[in-house]
């Protein structure tokens, strides 16, 4: 009997409930052992799922209790409560579970287990027990338990039994195990556990439920599973385990409910009673021990409250999908585990839709702002959602709740403190507005979940939850007279009330990137590239010819995969270049366990080579990718060398800092061999001119400091951009010649500083400029040309990139960016501030600005000393002048380069060429405001 001594209330006497069910297994002859003995997988499942929570789970024999519950196995392939006794669903999910509990779910025959449950299921999606054919919804969530446990949903119809589930719930919100049945707390859940875990929980009324859940505590904290009924134990797990999948558990007094569990203790001789001064038993204990692993009771693991196993064990289960089928032996197992492994488990972006908006940020704000009560913040949405509509591929419920809300808006009799200006008082316009709404609702959602020939629009309304009201509306105001205006703005908020549960708030809670981030994205991505360079590497090697390589490997696959990989780079473009280039970087460390020196027909590109066919494929649909890569490589190596000098390096790294630029020689060839950039190619997508000329001058600047791979790209990227007539430009300069341009890297510091060859080359600069612009001159006068109007800041431009409506152009290729405002923060631009002075003129200089700064004084003193014919003293004291100003900007003006695109801070806006600074408010407002002329 359990004692309420209140010295030693509020604690768990762990150690005695262990000892307990250690010593109920052996009472096999006791009168309890005796009469419940068909229930024993029951009673198995409960004492070790105890143990494990309590963490004592070593002090069973796992070899004897496997031993046994294998022999309660029919050859049917459904368990029995025990040895001799007919299979049920029941015990087989129980049987399933110890297993899981052990590990050891591999020594089942899954395909023959599966197979008796999902025989077990009904025409209209309903579940019977055993042979006999009993329906309960119980059977219904232990099915789907139990196949999900096996990885064998795929086996049973998961629509229909969703649909039957979803059937048998009441007015109250509540369900029971059958339609029209009461609502009970243990059918309740069952019925959310098994939409839990078949990702349906939109079907459940949360908040009618966690009313009716809520209302099952009473005043001494514990919790009974109907009105009117006593308080039990087990109802700790049934109704609180549903509060917490429904997100409503803060409803009830957890302090409480604690309290009530711990007085159920039998302190002296362990166990837990349904309630206090009651005999205790095996299923109390593990469902009191439960209820407090779901309240975080310290010193119990945490149970997962829709599988009812340890959250450890559920985790491991998952896990092993991922890594399955490694110890197959050749290679078309490794290939079949290789694949299966993606295929059982799609990524986030299969099947995906492409959405308008730039990000779920973005549409989380929207949502926010839609369901708030500003009219400012509601009017900013509805704008936004605007602009969505222009870009296509708009959902239907975002469409239909932002014309309902719209609607509400301009309904003139809602009273408000401020009426809007275009606000109707016309009662038959607004009937048809909200009339129009409701059949667009109707319409847009209902029609797409059904097959008009086999379901009525009543039953597929039925099945997703839409209330029967909005269907009769649509009806009436089609086909009759149209409804009261005050019935219409009441169905208009059940309307909405039903677009948050079916959409809004379950899309809010799977959005891939509010779980963990951009994580996840680099995770699909690494699986994606690996599987397309694994189908590729085998599809080009004739070792490998057989039927299944030539399934899993096949042109087709292949597309899909490419295809999946370019669906994502529009959004994160900088997510794929940066996984890509992770690997080539780890296929350059694993050359360096590999002795080059003793192999002297081996090359470093050697290495690379696997993935030569993984950036072709990639780069011939999105030639975009080898120029990313090329800029990221090129960053990398001006970090390495900026910080080369600025801290002392181990020799290791800087080992790792000599290999990156054997990697931007090998881009730039596979660059040479694609056939965007081709310079006879019928390709219509011509190389970009201006960013390639940047590579090349960042190559110069990388040469001059030893990089000798690099320089030598420079002649390949030449020919690319201008063909021989820029190579050989570019052989003419000085620093083409190794007796003045390659030198060592220790020595290159010396180079970049001296004053005499900045000066010369700064000269050298100047008057090529001016010659340039003489022949300019003379070439223009002898074809006609006003030189007069040549100064007009307007000009017609001579090459431009094609982008579809409402983006922006991509630096090659036609498929367009989405635009984005790039803003700065308070403390960058404090920065900018504080350096001001030694920064180069931007965009918001003026024409005075510009005479005063420090380069154009010394340009011109320069100049007037040239044409005055003054002293060679004055002469090179303007040229210091200029080095000395020179040298203050070079620093800036790197990181000013107009084609970097690194995401900028947070908080100004550059406005008529000035940056400004803006508040969220007056950024939402701008962003909300942008429209698409046609």
């Amino acid at each position: 009997m359990s004692s309420t001594s209140s010295s030693q209330m509020g604690q768990l006497v762990a150690d005695k409930h262990v000892r307990y069910i250690l010593m109920a297994e052996k009472k096999k002859e006791s009168f309890e052992s005796v009469v419940m003995d068909h229930l024993r997988m029951n009673g198995a499942y409960w004492g070790l799922t105890t143990l494990d929570l309590l963490d004592k789970l070593g002090c069973v024999s796992e070899d004897e209790v496997v031993s046994w519950l294998m022999t309660c196995q029919h050859e049917s392939g459904g368990f029995a409560g025990n040895t001799g006794h007919d299979p049920h669903i029941l015990y087989t999910l129980s049987a399933v579970q110890i297993l899981a509990l052990f590990d050891k779910i591999n020594i089942l025959d899954i395909g023959k287990v599966s197979s008796y449950v999902a025989k077990l299921q009904n025409e209209d999606g309903s579940f019977s027990g055993d042979m006999w054919g009993e329906i309960d919804t119980r059977f219904s969530y232990i099915a789907i338990c139990c196949l999900s446990i096996l990885k064998c949903l795929d086996k049973i119809n998961v629509k229909k039994a969703v649909r039957y589930i979803v059937s048998c719930k009441n007015l109250d919100g509540g369900f029971g195990c059958t339609p029209g049945a009461e609502s009970h707390a243990g059918q309740i859940f069952c019925c959310v556990g098994a939409l839990a875990i078949t990702g349906s929980l939109h079907h459940v009324d949360k908040d009618l439920l966690g009313w009716w859940l809520c209302e099952r505590q009473l005043k001494g904290g514990g919790l009974n599973g109907r009105p009117e009924k006593l308080p039990d134990v087990c109802y700790s797990w049934w109704v609180l385990s549903s509060l917490i999948m429904i997100d409503r558990v803060h409803w009830i007094d957890k302090a409480k409910l604690v309290k009530f569990i711990l007085d159920c203790q039998d302190l002296e001789n362990g166990g837990i009673s349904d309630r206090p001064d009651d005999a205790v038993d095996i299923f109390h204990t593990y469902f009191g021990v439960a209820g407090l692993s779901l309240l975080e009771y310290p010193g119990v693991k945490v149970i997962d409250p829709a599988y009812a196993l340890p959250v450890d064990v559920v985790n491991r289960i998952i896990l092993r999908a991922d890594s399955s089928m490694e110890a197959l032996a050749g290679i078309e197992a490794d290939i079949e585990s290789y694949f299966g492994e993606q295929d059982q488990q799609k990524s986030s972006s299969d099947g995906c839709k492409q959405v308008p908006w730039l990000s779920w940020e973005e549409w989380d704000s929207v949502r926010e702002s839609l369901f708030s009560s500003s009219p400012h913040r509601i009017s900013s949405a509805l704008e936004r959602v605007a602009t969505w509509r222009s870009r296509g591929s708009l959902p239907a419920p975002v469409d239909v709740t932002c014309s309902l809300i719209e609607i509400q808006l301009k309904d003139g009799f809602i009273p408000r403190e401020e009426q809007s200006a275009d606000a109707l008082y016309s009662e038959h316009l607004l009937q048809m507005l909200y009339c129009m709404g409701i059949l667009r609702l109707v319409n847009c959602v209902i029609e797409k979940t059904r097959r008009r020939e086999d379901v009525s629009i009543a039953d597929a309304a039925r099945a997703i939850g839409i209330p029967r009201k909005l269907i009769d509306l649509r009806h009436e105001g089609s086909h009759r007279e149209l409804p009261a205006l005050s019935v219409l703005r009441d169905a208009a908020d059940e309307a909405l009330e039903w677009l948050k549960s079916y959409y809004w708030e379950p899309q809010k809670y799977q959005i891939p990137l509010k779980r963990d981030g951009t994580a996840s994205i680099r995770r699909e991505v690494k699986s994606k590239l690996r599987k397309l360079a694994f189908s590729l590497q085998l599809k080009h090697n004739p070792q490998f010819d057989s039927p299944l390589v030539k399934e899993k490997c096949s042109n087709k696959r292949i597309r899909k995969i490419v295809s999946s990989l370019l669906e994502l780079y529009p959004s994160f473009s900088a997510e794929i270049s940066s996984v890509l280039l992770e690997f080539l970087l780890k296929a350059l460390d694993s050359s360096k366990s590999t002795d080059l020196q003793n192999k002297p027909g081996k090359d470093f590109r050697v290495f690379l080579e696997e993935w030569k066919p993984v950036i072709m494929e990639l780069s011939n649909r999105e030639p975009e990718l080898l120029l990313t890569l090329l800029k990221e490589v090129l960053d990398m190596i001006q970090n390495n060398e900026r910080r080369r000098y600025e801290t002392e390096k181990p020799a290791e790294e800087v080992s790792q800092v000599e290999q990156v630029p054997l990697l931007f020689a090998w881009l730039v060839s596979l660059l040479n061999e694609s056939k965007h950039f081709q310079r006879n190619s019928s390709v219509e997508v011509k190389p970009p001119s201006i960013f390639l000329m940047e590579l090349i001058r960042r190559c110069l600047l990388l040469g001059a400091l030893g990089y000798e791979l690099v320089l030598k790209s420079a002649f390949l990227l030449a020919e690319i951009v201008g063909g021989r007539v820029l190579k050989e430009k570019l052989i003419k300069l000085p620093l083409m010649h190794k007796g003045s341009a390659i030198v060592p890297l220790e020595q290159s510091s010396t180079l970049v500083t001296a004053p005499t060859t900045l000066l010369e080359q700064e000269k050298n600069l100047r008057n090529a400029g001016k010659r340039l612009e003489f022949v300019k001159l003379q070439l223009s006068k002898k074809k006609g040309i006003d030189t007069d109007k040549t100064g007009n800041r307007w000009r017609k431009a001579k090459t431009w990139s094609p982008c579809p409506i409402g983006m922006l152009p991509r630096i090659i290729g036609s498929s367009g960016r989405l635009p984005l405002l790039d803003y700065h923060n308070a403390q960058s631009i404090s920065k900018q501030a504080q350096g001001n002075n030694n920064a180069k003129r931007g965009a918001e200089c003026n024409k005075k600005q510009l005479e005063k700064s420090p380069c154009k004084r010394a340009r011109k003193s320069a100049e007037d000393s040239e044409s005055n014919d003054v002293t060679s003293e004055a002469y090179e004291e303007a040229e210091m002048e200029i080095e000395h100003a020179y040298e203050e900007t070079e620093t800036v003006a790197e990181e000013n380069l107009m084609w970097n695109d690194k995401e900028e801070s947070r908080s100004c806006l550059m406005i008529d060429g000035e940056w400004k600074r803006v508040n969220e408010g007056e950024l939402s407002g701008m962003a909300s405001k942008i429209t698409i002329c046609v």
